[in-house]
């Protein structure tokens, strides 16, 4: 068994020189044609993915967990919104951004199209999904200089 933990360690720490690895995030399996959600630390996104060829497309509504914010933030500053497909070791296959305009933060949730266009398959077995983000978050009133930051993201 420690054998093949030393594998799987060895495995990760040379493809994680080449190329970006997000093992450490949550992830769901690639799934086509059906609606799916991955609540990450701070972000809830509600997506479907589709295939065209040999590039995926997922399209849906990503909506920041309220509960989980600051109660004094409205207004998310800074945004962008990231995905990757990886194989089961997290390594990055194809990944896309978007970056979004500073918005009050509402319920209707942020909507988002993606393109993955991987060149990879990585190794053998399923592919999977996750999303990245990075967000600033403020409040409206003047008297209020307070910042909530938070990231997850693919790590390089």
């Amino acid at each position: 068994m420690k054998k093949n933990k030393l594998i799987l360690f060895l495995i990760i720490i040379l493809n994680s020189c080449s190329t970006p690895m997000v093992l450490h995030l949550k992830k769901n399996r690639l799934l086509t044609n059906q609606s799916q959600i991955l609540t990450m630390k701070y972000i809830e996104f509600h997506y479907t993915c589709y295939q065209k060829g040999s590039n995926f497309y997922v399209k849906g509504f990503a909506y920041p967990r309220r509960e989980k914010l600051p109660p004094w933030g409205d207004t998310l500053d800074e945004l962008w919104l990231g995905i990757y497909l990886c194989d089961k070791y997290g390594k990055v296959l194809a990944q896309d951004i978007n970056v979004y305009s500073p918005q009050k933060i509402n319920n209707k949730g942020l909507f988002f199209e993606f393109k993955l266009e991987p060149k990879d398959f990585g190794a053998p077995g399923p592919l999977y999904i996750t999303f990245g983000y990075r967000l600033k978050i403020i409040g409206s009133l003047k008297n209020q200089p307070k910042v909530f930051f938070a990231i997850e993201k693919a790590i390089e």
